[in-house]
């Protein structure tokens, strides 16, 4: 039985069909595995009951929520419950980050609202495109957010981590993370990014630490 009630599929003639979603990604809650969150081909839902119910959580458009819930990735944070983040795209016409600022949403309550994490990625002229698997969270504190994107530079908030075609990445050239003896550090990350939906492996990643879910005295190499 399909397991689709409450998800729409704008793209289609009926809203709400009871299969035909196209779900681009799925990622389960720290505390609760239960709980897991999609981001569809438009729309991003929760669940509560695993998939029984789906909830619309994006609030597109509105003041507290993300300017389009159209997107490839969500990840959710691995120790904090009813944490999440997306990159939204602008549309599945035009697949970049909307009206050309690069953000990172964040929900810490479950989907009731989010926010922008843009400080320090490029606010202007960045039309970019995150595939389902270039974004990634580190499992171990601080718990990293990297993203791969085609274009873009390093900043005081976010950093280049690797340019090229990613394979094995470190945190810098002479970070001990090369022999993998930090347990925080990029290495541990699940590399690589690149998947068979995704054929194309982004040329430049970035990287956020964060703490505690407190970005304000993040910790950056």
């Amino acid at each position: 039985m399909a397991r689709n009630q409450g998800i729409e599929a704008r793209f289609l003639p009926e809203a709400s069909p009871e299969v035909g979603q196209c779900v681009h990604k799925l990622a389960v809650d720290a505390v609760n595995p239960d709980v897991l969150w999609a981001q569809n081909h438009w729309g991003i839902y929760r669940t509560e009951d695993a998939g029984d119910h789906w909830e619309s959580v994006g609030h597109a458009g509105e003041p507290n929520g993300v300017p389009s819930d159209f997107g490839f990735p969500i990840v959710s944070h691995p120790e904090e419950p009813d944490t999440a983040y997306v990159l939204p795209l602008e549309s599945d016409v035009y697949r970049c980050t909307p009206a050309g600022r690069c953000r990172v949403y964040r929900t810490t309550d479950g989907g009731l609202s989010w926010e922008a994490l843009s400080y320090g990625l490029p606010g202007t002229n960045a039309h970019l495109t995150v595939l389902r698997d270039a974004f990634t969270v580190g499992a171990n504190p601080p718990c990293p957010l990297v993203f791969g994107s085609k274009s873009g530079q390093s900043s005081p908030r976010w950093t280049v981590v690797s340019r090229g075609v990613l394979s094995r990445p470190t945190c810098r050239p002479s970070c001990a993370c090369a022999s993998s003896t930090d347990a925080s550090c990029l290495s541990r990350l699940r590399w690589p990014l690149r998947s068979r939906s995704d054929s194309v492996e982004p040329s430049l990643a970035w990287v956020r630490r964060v703490a505690g879910g407190n970005d304000e005295t993040a910790d950056f190499h």
